[in-house]
């Protein structure tokens, strides 16, 4: 069962300088003529080469080593790096730069360094450096470069501005630090840069420390200890600026020179203004003593085969420079001897200072000197330990060596070699001479297990088991569990710190059975609470928590904050250059940083007050919410922080200030400034204690305690939800703490130097609200108190007697008395004096670790707690990680596909023209893609049918045909259309597979008959291998490689037109034809990805890959031009970029975001002004809607969801593009964020009411396999049980959205389609899928699927297996035969025949009076037509009548038929009514009679109007 795990050296969530990394590259590689070969005095040229001996200078020798020390000093302190070349003269030590940028491209570095010297013409003595970035010097390509140039030319220079121990000609008071393009180019327009080695995509630069032709400095780079030196402050750099841990050692460089002499010598011509005019002293020996008379031990010559190790005196060499250094030596003042023959003794002192150099020059005088003495007989190293007493320097007798001591580390024993591979002495006999060793073992933490999650393989035989620990195992069991049995897959012994991963078996994991498993772990025993050797200046700590539930992905994390912003100004504190803010540390005490910054502040901006501490304390939740408090008058007493993103920080509390104080509208109290802290519970039962002061820090203050029933709520601004009693006994802010107990009463603890009982130090209220303990412990400083994990044990600052600055803390064990009250009994007492008297606060891990801070001597220390060697710590994996292996025995065989089976039948390409001038013709035309049974060709004038044809039995192919247009109606708008019908089909078939694609991702077609590509069928090549590969012959893509193929309707390979040999494939100009990767060589990016159709036709291709292209827009006149001119007018003009680092506003991350992932954000675009996410490498793809109302659905994922698999990194998100053409803000609306495991193998897709169906496959049930969002996001439906095996996440409505199909497992593990009815709410009918097996034609895995206008349904299927796979298939899916499939033509075919013309007549009309009115209506009109008059009298006027014909009409409007010219009489009258009496004339009597308010005449029995008509 045993087998070697594999170490994974970034740890998880690890942050610190164990995260950063650097690529160097020394310049050059060999011993050829480029690589700066130039003679010296003693390696002259040689005449068979023209160059020196490979022993003499060559540029190439001494930038190595330059960076051999740079890499060992940044090795040192965890960084990370990767040399260009380790060798000389090697095949390895030869690369082209393309491949060193390369390689960079490939590690990612934080950090980008290539040194090199300098050259002008030989024997000038120009000297100064240089440092160049890419880009110009006002515009640096990437971004970061300079500041880092400008960090490292700080230290460079050192060597000029502390001593001028090398002296430049030039910059000796300002900096030459410069882009490349600026200094190389004369007038440069842009900033690509000019230096191939700095062409890569990281931040960096190339660094010339001096000039090789200056002819002393090449002889001082003889020596590889001054060349080191160049790359120890190359190193300082580096440090300085990501602010890793400063070294605390000093160094010594000098020279020993005479100055009574001088070289003479064509190869040493020097400038007189520096001390290279004097003569270098060869052979001289230097030894340095500390203040103790110790001799220090050195080394000489690094890096070469002359190296002299562990001497008592530095010897300087025979190569003209009399070059000596001393490293690693402790600060402090140090005397030195020089001998050398001929000459006399010089001696002196030194002063040496931590992280610098003390460079100085040695003067000889001619005499005699006196060899030197090598010193005591016994060196003593205790290596940073100390002893009783001193250490003799003699042995005369016996000797008991004693034990020493080291806070931290616990003692091996004395060794006379720096380890322990050497002898190991107790006893010393008399005579005894040599070098003894402390040495020791650093104190690590109690192991645990953490950061456990798994993943499965793409062949679902293995699962991949990852986990972290925090410190070194004794044993390691990796065990699964079906909640019955445990299942010890792995036993390991002896497992150091780090993050591992194995694999497992599938086949030996139970089936059928919920499985999970753990990680139980052993370490070794601990008699006694024990400082770890890790821990961290803090300036004001006043706080410290873990989180503790493996459930939560923050599980280990330890939080700890500094109080006090003053730290921003300090040195040496993990907030120095920062400031207030929280500080995180993953389980193994290693720090996570924020980006380059220390730490997290939410964006707040803390000021140093007196008294006020922000933050104040913090809490994790049980559920992972993280909390922190304020104790300031800011208002804002409480954020909650995001865990995902430690720099977001939400206001908790919401109301008025008031003092010190919040309060409600009407002025009631909410909460104050804070004290102390704690939670309890999660999700609706989350439960705040907030201790509340009248007034921050030292000063005497009212405390109030209150709790909050806060649940999932993210605010509060109401009064709290209970007030808890007892708190009027605390009297100081920053001297009091709260806590919850586990029943959820509350503690109070307060630092008294004397107890009373008005002031007691320790005081319980039971959850009921009644005191029930109260103790007078005194000098609890400073109120530190906490509970374990599991309420069982106790830590409470100070001893039980009370004793003043006892530094000290105790562990109990709080029980109950017989009589029902508390009790503590003293269990433990931890000396913590590397802390000191202020014990702000503790927490404990998972193992029983205790944290402890304090202000006093400024720092977080963990303390391994008391265990025994066979205490067992359990961690499960989180329950989102339980899975079952599905057991396919019980399912129901599925149905193979029929062969050899026809296409369903539809028209296509349906289009007319007239054929003469008087149109009495029109020719139609239209294509069938398949055998028909029957086609009619339909008219239709928006009321009626009208077959103008009827075929039976008609092959696919293009149809014309010529239609008298005198059968057709005319007058009314026409349209037309053929309905086709085909053979039953019965069940589902197979049509064809034989078109092989090597790696098809995506397939759509246009379904709308309104578009110039309507039936064409799109498919993606995602993959460029097969292009001119012979092993790739038959393939579609052999011609073009990676790019867009198009089927024409009837499954036939459409080629480019106008094209000279067979080609298929487009790239729009976009499509590179190389491999691209997410992690170096690994992980496949894919481009194109995704294909989708609008609509209205618009072509959408998406990218999967790591170069910030995410998706492109194709021109469909492109697939549409009819001729050779408009087929080439329309393939210039590419694709257009929608979303892509191009576009203005859009920049790609290349670095990671501030998340404690490893490459969170990278890959994805963010907006350029805002920062916010725009969309990320595209995993899944739809499109809905057409002009304004188009929307995108993009699956995103960045290179952490990617590459690492985690979930928490895909985001579903629409944009609503419309009638854009690009898109450069952030999404619309996020639909989903997580679930996606697999970037290979999940889709998302719109059904018809704008839901978002996601799928993926999982060989497990571990995730979510089938799910529906709702647009808002809600979460309408999972599937239940998950069903494994949907390779790869295939699933595809057809065009009606009536039936859906879905990659299904058919007969075990993949190759299977599920075809679902849909019902009239849009959900599938999983009762009545139908699913066939189709492996043998596609194998296993199935990327996408299309359904085109007659739905036959195409599968994109990317992998190979046997003959099977890497294909689009083509199945005819179940047709009846009188199923009708109706194609219009499109919009632009309607027409209307016009009618014969009729002769045109006039209306006219002549008023009475046109004083009185007018009219409206007269004019020309068509024979027939009817004509309407309307009369419009004037204002006191109205109408009388009007006469046609002979006829009088008295209606208004007045409509008659036109028949011919005709003419119509309108009379109006006065409405004033005037004073006429009735009269008899001639026998008859006249009298005015009014109808209607009309006047008229009667005269005897007849009527008139006053002009005298009669009136009917």
């Amino acid at each position: 069962m045993k087998r070697p795990l594999s170490l994974i050296f970034a740890l998880f969530v690890a942050a610190s300088a164990f995260a950063l990394k650097v690529y160097i590259n020394p310049g050059h590689g060999g011993w050829g003529a480029n690589d700066r070969p130039n003679a010296t005095i003693p390696y002259p040229n040689l005449s068979s080469t023209g160059r020196p001996d490979t022993l003499g200078f060559y540029e190439s020798n001494t930038n190595l080593w330059k960076c051999f020390y740079l890499r060992d000093k940044l090795n040192a302190i965890g960084v990370s790096t990767k040399m260009s070349r380790t060798t000389n003269g090697t095949t390895e030590a030869e690369k082209s730069l393309s491949t060193i940028c390369s390689e960079t491209n490939n590690y990612a570095p934080d950090h980008f360094i290539s040194v090199h010297s300098n050259a002008l013409t030989d024997g000038t003595n120009t000297n100064y450096p240089i440092i160049l970035f890419r880009g110009l010097d006002s515009n640096e390509k990437i971004s970061g470069s300079k500041a880092r140039a400008t960090a490292t030319w700080n230290e460079l220079v050192k060597i000029y501005t502390q001593s001028k121990f090398e002296y430049y000609t030039a910059y000796q008071t300002s900096t030459n630090v410069r882009g490349d393009d600026s200094f190389y180019r004369t007038n440069p327009t842009n900033n690509n840069g000019y230096l191939g080695a700095l062409k890569h995509s990281y931040p960096g630069y190339l660094t010339e420390g001096y000039f090789h032709t200056y002819q002393p400095s090449r002889h001082r780079a003889l020596n590889p200890d001054w060349c080191c030196q160049e790359g120890l402050r190359y190193a300082r750099g580096i440090i300085n600026y990501h602010g890793l841990t400063k070294d605390t050692k000093g160094y010594i460089m000098g020279e020993v020179k005479t100055k009574e002499s001088s070289i003479n010598h064509s190869l040493y011509n020097y400038n007189t203004n520096t001390t290279d005019k004097y003569k270098p002293i060869h052979g001289a020996k230097i030894m340095l003593k500390n203040s103790a008379g110790d001799v220090i031990k050195t080394n000489c010559y690094p890096y070469v085969k002359r190296k002299l190790t562990n001497q008592n005196w530095y010897t300087t060499d025979n190569h003209y420079n009399g070059i000596f250094v001393f490293e690693n030596l402790a600060p402090g003042t140090y005397t030195y001897s020089v001998h050398a023959s001929g000459y006399k003794d010089a001696t002196g002192t030194l002063t040496v200072t931590a992280n610098q150099t003390t460079y100085t020059t040695i003067y000889m005088t001619s005499g005699q000197g006196t060899e030197p003495s090598v010193g005591p007989d016994v060196y003593w190293e205790l290596n940073g330990g100390t002893v009783s007493g001193t250490l003799p320097t003699k042995i005369t007798s016996t000797y008991t060596i004693p034990t020493p001591v080291k806070t931290g580390y616990k003692f091996l024993g004395w060794y006379n070699t720096n380890n322990t591979s050497g002898t190991q002495y107790t006893t010393l006999s008399a005579g005894f001479k040599g070098k003894l060793y402390a040495i020791w073992q650093e104190v690590e933490l109690n192991p645990f297990a953490y950061g456990l999650w798994h993943e499965f393989t793409a062949d679902s035989t293995e699962i991949k088991l990852h986990f972290y620990l925090n410190a070194l195992a004794t044993n390691v069991k990796l065990i699964f569990n079906d909640g019955e049995k445990d299942y010890v897959v792995r036993d390991y012994n002896s497992v150091k710190a780090g993050g591992y991963s194995t694999k497992i078996s599938t086949t030996t994991l139970p089936r059928g059975k919920r499985l999970t498993w753990r990680a139980d772990v052993t370490g070794a025993a601990v008699t006694a609470p024990t400082e770890v050797t890790t821990r961290y200046s803090v300036y004001h700590p006043s706080t410290v928590d873990i989180d503790n539930n493996p459930e939560n992905p923050t599980f280990g994390m330890v939080l700890t904050n500094e109080a006090d912003h003053a730290v921003k100004t300090a040195t040496g504190y993990l907030g120095s250059g920062y400031g207030a803010g929280v500080y995180a540390f993953n389980a193994a005490f290693q720090p996570i940083k924020n980006g380059t910054n220390p730490g997290y502040n939410g964006g707040k901006t803390f000021t140093t007050t007196e008294n006020h501490f922000a933050p104040r304390r913090i809490r994790i939740s049980k559920d992972g919410r993280i909390f922190a408090t304020a104790q300031d008058g800011s208002g804002e007493y409480l954020w909650e922080i995001n865990p995902e993103n430690m720099d977001e920080w939400t206001s908790v509390f919401q109301g008025y200030t008031d003092g010190y104080s919040l309060t409600d509208d009407s002025g009631n109290f909410i909460a104050g400034t804070n004290s102390g802290f704690d939670v309890r519970g999660a999700g609706d039962s989350l439960q705040l204690l907030m201790l509340s002061a009248s007034l921050p820090g030292t000063q005497v203050s009212t405390l109030r305690a209150h709790i909050y029933n806060l649940g999932t709520a993210k605010t509060w601004n109401k009064v709290p939800t209970q007030e808890v009693a007892g708190a009027d006994y605390l009297r100081v802010a920053a001297q009091s703490n709260a806590q919850f107990d586990k029943d959820g009463g509350v503690w109070y603890c307060q630092y008294r130097a004397t107890a009373t009982d008005t002031e007691p130090g320790l005081v319980h209220i039971n959850k009921d609200g009644v005191e029930d303990y109260k103790s007078l412990r005194s000098n609890a400083c400073n109120a530190g108190f906490r509970f374990n994990h599991d309420f069982t044990r106790v830590l409470i600052s100070g001893v039980s007697a009370g004793t003043a600055n006892s530094q000290k803390a105790t562990v109990y064990i709080p029980s109950f008395k017989e009589d029902g009250s508390l009790t503590f009994k003293a269990d433990v007492v931890i000396d913590m004096s590397s802390l000191g008297a202020h014990l702000n606060d503790f927490a404990w891990d998972y193992a029983g670790n205790i944290y402890g801070v304090s202000h006093y001597n400024k720092k977080i220390i963990a303390y391994a707690m008391p265990r025994s060697a066979d205490q067992v710590v359990s961690t499960p994996v989180a329950s989102k990680y339980a899975f079952t292996l599905s057991d396919n025995s019980a399912k129901p065989a599925p149905d193979q596909p029929d062969s050899n089976a026809s296409l369903n039948p539809f028209a296509y390409g349906l289009w007319h023209e007239f054929l003469n001038e008087d149109s009495t013709q029109m020719e139609l035309h239209f294509r069938i893609n398949a055998m028909t049974t029957n086609v009619k060709v339909v008219f239709n004038d928006g009321e009626k049918d009208y077959v103008v044809r009827n075929y039976t039995n008609v092959k696919p192919g293009g149809y014309e045909t010529k239609i008298n247009i005198d059968t057709l109606p005319r007058g009314k708008q026409l349209m037309w259309r053929v309905d086709v019908t085909g053979a039953e089909v019965q069940k589902i078939g197979l049509v064809n597979n034989a078109l092989k694609v090597v790696c098809p991702t995506s397939i759509d077609i246009d379904n709308n008959p309104e578009n110039l590509n309507f039936g064409t069928v799109f498919f993606v090549e995602a993959k460029p291998d097969a292009k001119d590969n012979a092993a790739f012959a038959n393939f579609i893509s052999n011609m073009d490689g990676a790019g867009l193929y198009l089927l024409d309707p009837d499954g036939s390979a459409r080629k480019m037109p106008f094209q000279t040999k067979n080609r298929y494939g487009y790239n729009g100009g976009k499509i590179g034809q190389t491999a691209q990767y997410f992690n170096g060589t690994e992980v496949d990016g894919y481009a194109p990805h995704r294909v989708r159709v609008s609509d209205d036709g618009r072509i959408f291709v998406s990218s999967l890959t790591p170069d910030g292209q995410v998706l492109w827009e194709a021109n469909p006149l492109l697939f549409s031009a009819t001729d050779s001119l408009d087929w080439k007018a329309q393939s210039k003009k590419g694709w257009a970029r929608v979303m892509a680092e191009n576009n203005e506003n859009t920049v790609m991350a290349t670095a990671k975001r501030s998340c404690s992932h490893t490459y969170c954000g990278i890959n994805s675009l963010f907006t350029e002004d805002s920062n916010e996410f725009i969309a990320g490498p595209n995993v899944g793809f739809d499109v809905r809607g057409a002009g304004d109302s188009l929307q995108l659905l993009m699956l995103s994922g960045c290179k952490d969801a990617i590459v690492e698999n985690n979930a928490y990194h895909y985001y579903c998100s629409e944009y609503d593009l419309g009638t854009a053409t690009t898109w450069t803000t952030v999404p619309s609306r996020r639909i989903f964020r997580g679930y996606v495991h697999n970037y290979k193998e999940a889709q998302v897709q719109y059904d018809q009411y704008g839901n978002v169906w996601m799928c993926q496959n999982r060989m497990f049930q571990d995730a979510p396999t089938m799910m529906k969002f709702t647009p808002d996001g809600t979460i309408a439906y999972e599937e239940n049980p998950r069903q494994t095996f949907r390779k790869a996440g295939a699933i595809r409505f057809n065009n009606d959205f009536t039936q859906v199909a879905v990659a299904s497992s058919g007969t075990g593990e993949g190759g299977g389609i599920t075809i679902y009815p849909v019902l009239e709410n849009g959900m599938p009918d999983w009762e009545n899928g139908q699913e066939l097996d189709v492996k043998a034609t596609t194998g296993y895995s199935i990327k996408d699927f299309a359904w085109d206008y007659a739905n036959n349904l195409y599968v994109a299927a990317d992998m190979a297996d046997g003959t099977a796979g890497q294909c689009i298939a083509i199945y005819a899916t179940p047709h009846a035969a009188d199923r009708v499939v109706s194609t219009p033509a499109p919009s632009t075919c309607t027409f209307t025949l016009s009618k014969p013309e009729l002769p045109i007549y006039t209306v006219s009309v002549l008023l009475n009076d046109s004083t009185m009115g007018t009219v409206e209506g007269a004019g020309e009109y068509e024979q027939g037509a009817t004509a309407t008059l309307i009369a419009k009298p004037y204002v006191g006027y109205e109408l009388v009548n009007w006469e046609l014909a002979g006829e009088t009409y008295m209606i208004n409007p007045l409509s008659f038929v036109v028949t011919s010219d005709m003419t119509v009489m309108l009379t109006f009258k006065s409405t004033v009514v005037t004073d006429v009496d009735n009269v008899v004339t001639n026998g008859v009597r006249i009298e005015k009679l009014f109808r209607n308010g009309q006047l008229y005449i009667l005269r005897g029995d007849e009527i008139y109007t006053t002009t005298g008509a009669k009136v009917k």
